[in-house]
């Protein structure tokens, strides 16, 4: 097994979950702001403006560029629905276990 696989099978899978969370809550806020432009009227002021003010904004020059790197990652996109099935079910079970 090459060595890059090996450290990619060695990162902390909460700090994995840290950053899917993190994305997921990224697509969310730019999945809203289409549905926001959708009702904005030119009374509202300068679309440009409006879409500046709404935007998403990853805080950090290193943490965007970053975040593009692991953009351009080749992955399985088979592998995608399991993943969130898993985390999903993670999750339902750690909120039961705090009741």
């Amino acid at each position: 097994m090459s060595e890059a696989r090996n450290e990619r099978k060695e990162l902390n899978s909460t700090d994995l979950l840290a950053l899917v969370c993190f994305l997921a809550k990224v697509h969310k806020q730019v999945d809203q702001l289409r549905y926001k432009v959708y009702s904005w009227k030119p009374e509202d002021g300068d679309l440009r403006e409006y879409l500046v003010g709404q935007w998403p904004v990853i805080q950090g020059t290193k943490n965007q560029f970053d975040l593009e790197k692991i953009g351009e990652m080749d992955f399985d996109h088979t592998r995608i629905r399991k993943a969130v099935e898993a985390i999903l079910s993670a999750n339902a079970q750690a909120d039961s276990r705090e009741e």
